[in-house]
């Protein structure tokens, strides 16, 4: 427990201390009253007149403030327009963004299956926007809800899940049909040699049945063969020996063009297979799937990005993500941000926390300065209330001095003697005599009367002395002295303290 720093006490000298320990005196300062204006101009409260007596009284907080009183949070409303998209490996998640007060986050949950009991918690986020790492090929389900400030979560969007899936991965399907082929007859019948090489072509047609059970299968070949290079075209419809029905068809070639009979000058061929690349003019595609895509421009209605989009240089509009905004003007809206090296010209700053603040020029109003401020430069000040230029008066009593940072000059006005700092008589540097009064007089030589003598005038003076306290020194400036083994109080003097 901290010691009290109030003197018990009715005398003169416990009622003067506790008066200086109030008013900032003596001591550190954390014990000095505060009072009604103190708490208006920190807009702890508010000051209202009382009628008559010109008094005043305080009512808690200020009204109508830049920014008024927060309104308590609201229970979270109903999540709408989730919309999900599936991509290869990520999920997008997006809704509308929630309008009433204490918002914080939407919860993201996942189930395999249409059933909320069983869906688990997989994210959170503040904003409107939820990518879901998920595997190629999944398939599932969505809900979301909000949550407020408080802790309060809100209704799920909807009692069913909003479905997804994500897209089977493109290799796969390529190994599928890779292994499709190799098992194919008619790429088996392709493959072998022409017999008969003084025929540039070789039709060839085998009918199969097999005990009757079995389905008819045709196939349908026709191979050109040229100096040991083959080209074919094969057709065979039927069923495997699975009984899976089979319609392909195959063609050996190098390189395959297709074009137009009724225009054969033209060499722009609108599609084309050379080198195991498919090389396509133009295309006109309503669903497609592409593990990667390299391309030089895209024109798109709506992109929408599971994962990451990395690109040197975005032009948009508006940008858009719950708590973040950037609008066409410039106008940037964001509830959180980490800022580095920052140049701002004209706009607002409200209700700024600053840590390590480096400012070169500008204009304060209405400032507050809760700590210590040390100014290098010169302060010009209309009015300055504080120990920039302090006032003791000393009557009896001992008044502390903390350490200060500058030295200063203490300025006395006083009768003929010296402070004590710390119990130690105190020389001035400098001592000026402003006053003398005659006090009485006495006869010096001689009888009055008779001769021989005159009257001499005894003064007391007034000084005006100044001492020098070091930078960094407390001092406690004493108001007794001892005198033959007692104390005896010093004559009341005061005592102004300013920067040396």
């Amino acid at each position: 427990m901290s010691k009290k720093p109030w003197r018990a006490g009715k005398d003169l000298a416990s009622v003067v201390e506790n008066m200086e320990i109030g008013t900032g005196q003596r001591g550190d300062g954390k014990d000095a009253f505060v009072t009604q204006r103190q708490l208006a101009e920190l807009k702890l409260a508010r000051m209202n007149s009382a009628g008559g007596g010109g008094k005043v009284s305080l009512a808690p907080g200020l009204r109508g403030g830049i920014f008024p009183e927060p309104l308590p949070p609201e229970s979270p409303t109903k999540p709408e327009g989730l919309q999900v998209t599936g991509g290869f490996g990520y999920v997008l998640l997006e809704w509308v963004m929630p309008r009433y007060n204490g918002h914080s986050m939407a919860e993201i949950w996942r189930g395999t299956e249409d059933n909320l009991s069983d869906a688990v918690l997989v994210g959170t986020t503040p904003g409107q926007v939820y990518s879901d790492s998920v595997n190629p090929g999944w398939k599932g389900f969505y809900w979301i809800r909000f949550v407020n400030s408080a802790g309060v979560s809100g209704p799920y969007n909807s009692p069913d899940g909003t479905p997804a899936e994500t897209q089977i991965d493109v290799q796969a399907v390529i190994d599928q049909i890779h292994d499709e082929a190799a098992k194919s007859p008619i790429v088996d019948v392709l493959k072998k040699e022409i017999s008969d090489s003084a025929e540039a072509t070789n039709e060839h047609i085998e009918k199969i049945s097999e005990d009757g059970g079995k389905a008819f299968q045709a196939i349908w070949g026709q191979k050109a063969s040229a100096a040991g290079i083959t080209a074919g075209i094969g057709i065979v419809a039927g069923k495997d020996a699975a009984g899976k029905p089979v319609s392909q068809v195959a063609i050996a070639s190098s390189q395959l063009f297709v074009f137009d009979p009724n225009n054969p000058g033209n060499t722009a061929y609108p599609f084309a297979v050379s080198g195991g690349k498919v090389v396509i003019q133009k295309a006109l595609i309503y669903d497609a799937v592409v593990d990667t895509l390299a391309a030089q421009h895209i024109v798109a209605d709506d992109v929408k990005v599971g994962a990451t989009l990395t690109a040197p240089y975005i032009r948009s509009a508006t940008i858009s993500n719950g708590n973040f905004t950037v609008d066409s003007n410039g106008n940037m809206n964001a509830v959180n941000a980490t800022l580095n090296n920052v140049t701002s010209r004209g706009g607002y700053f409200y209700d700024l926390n600053a840590y390590n603040l480096n400012v070169n020029r500008g204009t304060l109003s209405d400032v507050h300065i809760l700590n210590n401020c040390q100014v290098d430069g010169t302060v010009r000040a209309n009015q300055i209330e504080g120990d920039i230029a302090k006032t003791y008066v000393i009557n009896g009593s001992s008044v502390y001095i903390p350490p200060q940072m500058f030295d200063m000059n203490l300025v006395c006005m006083m009768g003929d003697f010296n402070i004590r700092l710390n119990g130690v008589e105190q020389g001035p540097i400098l001592s000026v005599e402003i006053a003398r009064w005659q006090t009485g007089s006495s006869w010096n030589g001689g009888s009055p009367g008779h001769g021989g003598g005159s009257y001499v005038p005894s003064y007391d003076r007034m000084y005006i002395k100044v001492y020098r306290l070091s930078a960094g020194t407390a001092a406690t400036i004493s108001g007794t002295y001892s005198y033959h083994g007692g104390v005896m109080p010093l004559p009341p003097h005061v005592i102004w303290m300013s920067k040396a």
